[in-house]
């Protein structure tokens, strides 16, 4: 039986988990947006914007790493594994298809 203290930890892990997911992408998708909207001018200013979206985009792994070892603290490993594969396969297939479908222009 679930205590109301083990559903407390768990209520706040969650809650710190999806915190820390939308912190990694929320904010350095506006630092991206912001970085489209200067002009050739403002070369440290953009260069300070992407350097702190890339650098904010690491607080979305504290979230989503977490979840193997919540579903299945055993096999965390390859079930990361296997969902890096499957993330992994679109970079080789999304190029190929693209091919396929556009028109050959040279």
């Amino acid at each position: 039986m679930t205590t109301f203290w083990q559903l407390h930890l768990y209520v706040r892990l969650s809650f710190h988990v999806f915190t820390f997911v939308v912190i990694g992408k929320v904010i350095p998708g506006l630092l991206l947006i912001g970085l489209g909207y200067l002009d050739c001018t403002m070369k440290v200013l953009a260069i300070a914007l992407l350097i702190l979206g890339v650098s904010a985009s690491g607080f979305q792994y504290s979230g989503f790493l977490i979840n193997h070892m919540d579903i299945a603290p055993a096999y965390a490993g390859i079930l990361f594994g296997i969902s890096n594969s499957a993330g992994a396969i679109t970079g080789f297939i999304s190029p190929a298809v693209v091919g396929l479908i556009t028109d050959k222009v040279s």
